[in-house]
């Protein structure tokens, strides 16, 4: 076997396990959305504003940073940026009410 040839094998075995990581993550927070929907103790407009501590009625990736360090879960702004941007209805770069 060629060295491209195990070049481009590696490149497909990282891809592909890039890819079931991908879909397994997203399976695992879609079982987490459907249960806290199924928990009738869960409020979402109380877990906004526990995360939205200005009362501005919005939460930014400074807002999402601050809660899971407050919550000992590191989180780079530009992770925090990249989950609001994923459920940012309004584009205008935070999550609002």
């Amino acid at each position: 076997m060629s060295q491209s040839q195990r070049y481009q094998d590696s490149c497909d075995r990282t891809l592909t396990n890039l890819f079931r990581n991908l879909a397994c993550d997203e399976a695992y927070v879609e079982i987490s959305r459907q249960n806290l929907a199924l928990n009738s103790d869960f409020d979402a407009q109380k877990a906004f504003n526990l995360i939205d501590v200005r009362s501005v009625g919005r939460i930014d990736s400074y807002d999402l940073v601050d809660f899971m360090r407050k919550h000992y879960i590191t989180c780079e702004l530009s992770d925090a940026s990249d989950i609001i941007r994923e459920y940012d209805s309004t584009n205008d770069g935070a999550l609002n009410i």
